[in-house]
């Protein structure tokens, strides 16, 4: 696996590097606050018990998201996906649910553009450098990878023999042991070299969180109709 250190503050928040200590002393970050409390971010935008990333006054990072909602990271991965595809000029589609008033209320604060930018240029560098260490790594067009599919996929894969995946989504190396409670089915195939974000141990400050270690995102996935094995 490659590593990289993410060294801009925003999107090493977003992608779950900079909770706990870190976060507590970036007052950058104060940039994905929301709200005062949980309870004025339920009044003024809202959630339920499948949308329960808004019962809280922060955005979450991408992986604690994950957590929370099986099928995606919401708010955060609509983020993600935003900055990644504006940076790599990718067409973004999604077909989840998005509190659109939060993300529309980071949107409009007077120091977005200014952030965006900066983190593009972040975004375009760990591409770079993922691409280059994929191409040397690998002589072949393409990288086996797997990853458990989630409730959603299992009946997608089981009803119509395809898999959708979100714009941005994890996975990880075929060397990898994969165990999640409640989920049989492991999804392994060829992924496109190009299609790859980080293939990586993602840091900040030098601190690697074990959810992201050996951790590859993947970025603007097809549809699946072809599958190398699924157990």
């Amino acid at each position: 696996m490659n590593n990289i250190e993410v060294n801009n503050d925003y999107l090493a928040y977003m992608l779950g590097l900079m909770n706990g200590e870190y976060k507590d002393k970036n007052t950058n970050l104060d940039f994905f606050i929301i709200a005062d409390s949980p309870e004025e971010a339920s009044e003024k935008y809202g959630f339920d018990d499948i949308h329960q990333a808004m019962s809280l006054e922060w955005i979450p990072s991408y992986s604690v998201s994950q957590s929370i909602n099986d099928y995606g990271g919401f708010e955060s991965s609509h983020l993600l996906s935003i900055w990644i595809s504006k940076a790599l000029n990718l067409k973004y589609h999604y077909d989840y649910k998005v509190n659109e008033k939060a993300i529309q209320a980071l949107l409009d604060k007077p120091n977005y553009k200014e952030i965006e930018r900066s983190v593009i240029v972040e975004i375009k560098r760990i591409y770079s450098e993922t691409q280059n260490y994929l191409n040397n790594a690998f002589n072949a067009k393409y990288v086996t990878l797997k990853r458990c599919l989630n409730y959603k996929q299992e009946n997608e894969y089981n009803n119509n023999k395809e898999v959708k995946f979100n714009f941005l989504t994890s996975f990880f190396d075929e060397n990898s042991s994969l165990s999640y409670p409640g989920r049989n089915q492991i999804l392994k195939l060829k992924v496109d070299k190009k299609y790859i974000f980080a293939y990586t141990n993602l840091s900040y400050n030098n601190n690697t969180l074990g959810y992201l270690e050996n951790e590859v995102l993947v970025i603007g996935l097809p549809t699946i109709k072809k599958i190398i094995k699924n157990n």
